[in-house]
């Protein structure tokens, strides 16, 4: 059984992962666009230390992107295609379906989060091996969160011309306007534990610490770590019983 959920997950991975890396490498490009941009700005604002804040909140929004942004729009894709009805009439439960295809929107991001990794490393942030594999267990939590997201909304919304504005202006306003880009701690101390229950926040928050670009108390980072697990656990549970898997 386990050798079959195996077989079909990396099926499906493949099936959509391999079209994209061949034929949208220009898109995998894109996506870097606003990281590159942001550290400019910051640079010009504020010098090398506040450039760097940039790609270490790009590496939050990317893994976040490849879930909530990228996700659905496929999603969608497949439906006109009818390529949807094929792995809904298949033997494969929604959360491995979700799994597969969010994998298949990850492997085109992994060049791009080893940009951001590298340019952060070049602008001062400092890694131990424990530090780099927890930040790349803050990647796949962040990612797992918007993969649900997305999934979810892909599954509830129908209509192509609602589903990339919803997808898009959910990751502009999880984001953009939170300090994910910038560091939490220019925020006033009496929003901060507000915003650090917005996701993106709480693994922004995280990958800074873990980089040593930031001081908080562990109690903090622990703080954070729970908020995304909650996350995931909130929108498994959502995605099960919610997900609208075959259309009525």
């Amino acid at each position: 059984m386990m050798k079959n959920k195996i077989r079909q997950l990396y099926g499906i991975t493949a099936f959509y992962a391999i079209p994209i890396v061949k034929r949208n490498w220009i898109w995998m490009l894109t996506s870097l666009i606003m990281p590159f941009s942001f550290f400019v700005m910051f640079y010009f604002i504020g010098g090398k230390d506040l450039s760097m804040q940039a790609p270490i909140g790009a590496l939050a929004v990317l893994s976040f992107n490849a879930g909530l942004v990228n996700l659905p729009q496929y999603m969608l894709m497949s439906k006109f295609r009818k390529l949807h009805y094929y792995f809904v009439s298949a033997p494969i439960s929604p959360v491995l379906y979700n799994a597969a295809i969010a994998l298949a929107m990850l492997i085109p991001m992994i060049p791009d989060l080893i940009v951001m990794i590298i340019l952060c490393y070049l602008l001062g942030a400092r890694f131990s091996i424990v530090g780099i594999l927890s930040l790349i267990l803050v990647i796949l939590l962040t990612w797992a969160v918007g993969s649900l997201l997305g999934f979810y909304i892909g599954t509830r919304v129908s209509n192509a011309m609602y589903i990339s504005a919803i997808a898009n202006t959910a990751g502009l306003l999880l984001e953009t306007l939170p300090p994910v880009y910038y560091p939490l701690n220019y925020v006033s101390f009496a929003w901060k534990d507000v915003l650090l229950l917005i996701p993106t926040v709480s693994a922004a928050h995280l990958m800074r610490w873990l980089m040593e670009s930031i001081k908080m108390p562990r109690v903090e980072a622990i703080y954070a770590f729970i908020i995304l697990f909650v996350y995931i656990l909130v929108f498994i549970i959502l995605v099960q019983r919610k997900a609208e898997w075959m259309e009525r």
